[in-house]
């Protein structure tokens, strides 16, 4: 049995419009998926990241002595290229602090004393002792920004050492210290 509707073909206005809508609403989903992606494809061509260098230094027995500096060494090329320099921190619970001083040098070619500084970085909610970064249980890694858009005058080898710089010589619940040199590029 035929509806009145579906007779010789002919369709109701109900089902034209809606189906006009249904069109509609198809090509604004696709403008707005075509725009987000066009956003981000404009978003990403503007600033690209680069790792030049990565390592990490696992601590004996989880713990990091204050006189022991953990040193990493990466060659610079692109002197004309900005570089962001994270250190990157595994502690678990056992680490009695919410922050964590790390004083560290830079020596590169040409460098008659090294370059340091002294830096504070948080490894908990210094209110609520909540630990901060991503991990799972009791285990927590932390990707710290040290130095953003840093530019070496001259290509060549460069070491840097890190140092835990805390009133408390040893440090217990400091799985491994890394450090991580990525290369920005901005678009001008």
């Amino acid at each position: 049995m035929k509806l009145p509707n579906q007779l010789n073909g002919a369709h109701s206005w109900q089902t034209t419009y809606l189906s006009k809508a249904d069109r509609f609403f198809s090509l604004v989903k696709i403008g707005v998926w075509g725009l987000m992606i066009s956003l981000m494809a404009l978003l990403s061509s503007c600033q690209q990241h680069d790792v030049v260098f990565q390592d990490q230094v696992i601590m004996a027995d989880g713990q990091w002595v204050q006189d022991s500096a953990k040193t990493f060494a990466f060659q610079i090329d692109d002197v004309q290229a900005s570089y962001n320099i994270y250190y990157f921190m595994r502690n678990n619970l056992d680490y009695p602090y919410a922050n964590i001083y790390l004083k560290d040098e830079i020596v590169g070619p040409g460098t008659s004393k090294p370059t340091g500084s002294l830096k504070q970085f948080f490894l908990a909610n210094p209110e609520t002792g909540q630990p901060l970064g991503s991990g799972l249980a009791d285990v927590r890694d932390n990707t710290l920004l040290a130095y953003k858009e840093v530019q070496f005058k001259q290509p060549g080898q460069y070491r840097l050492s890190l140092r835990q710089y805390m009133r408390q010589s040893t440090l217990p619940g400091i799985a491994c210290v890394g450090v991580l040199v990525q290369k920005v590029s901005v678009a001008k």
